[in-house]
């Protein structure tokens, strides 16, 4: 038997003990049960793995495009796109559900970090999926067509229109919990 294998069942207690280690807040508050988000400005990591994972997540969050992740939105309010849609799930019967957890991730990210770029980002793409909304003329948001939906309760073949709904209300709801974005909870 190797190393790697008589330490695998505690890794999750390692990681436990890094993440408590890792913050300057009490464990305590951490893990009391409530489902109320955390007060992220309460938290700081230190330096250590977890500080450099949040850095390379802020990073890639400010490499990604809005106006990409918004593509098929704009598309199926049959507004004019502004940029190209991403690849892989974004071409897929998925479309949009990258767009909510975008949303979300920036909000935590702007509590984390204080970079206004990312309020920016969430106010920009939540104004945007409004403009959406106002467009497809019955209330509608999402990234792809209404049919979608109207085939997975006919119990036809379609993949997961309702989890990307879900993301995409997920993306709204903290956009407006977190940051205050009143038009996210009128448009979500």
């Amino acid at each position: 038997m190797n190393n790697l294998t008589k330490i695998k069942p505690l890794l999750p207690a390692i990681a436990a003990i890094l993440i408590i280690g890792s913050c300057t807040t009490e464990p305590s508050r951490l893990f009391a049960g409530d489902p109320q988000y955390p007060d992220y400005d309460q938290i700081t990591l230190l330096d250590g793995p977890f500080k450099v994972a949040m850095e390379r997540t802020h990073s890639y969050l400010l490499e990604l495009d809005p106006d990409r992740l918004l593509h098929h939105f704009r598309l199926n309010a049959g507004l004019d796109t502004i940029a190209p849609a991403y690849l892989g799930w974004e071409e897929r019967e998925l479309r949009g559900h990258t767009t909510g957890h975008y949303l979300s991730a920036c909000a935590m990210m702007f509590l984390a970090t204080g970079d206004s770029l990312l309020l920016e980002r969430v106010n920009y793409i939540v104004n945007s999926l409004a403009e959406c909304q106002t467009g497809n003329g019955n209330g509608y948001l999402s990234a792809f067509p209404e049919e979608f939906i109207d085939r997975a309760e006919r119990m036809e073949e379609v993949w997961a229109p309702y989890y990307t709904l879900h993301k995409i209300m997920a993306g709204l709801y903290d956009s407006y919990q977190l940051l205050g974005n009143s038009q996210a909870l009128e448009h979500g």
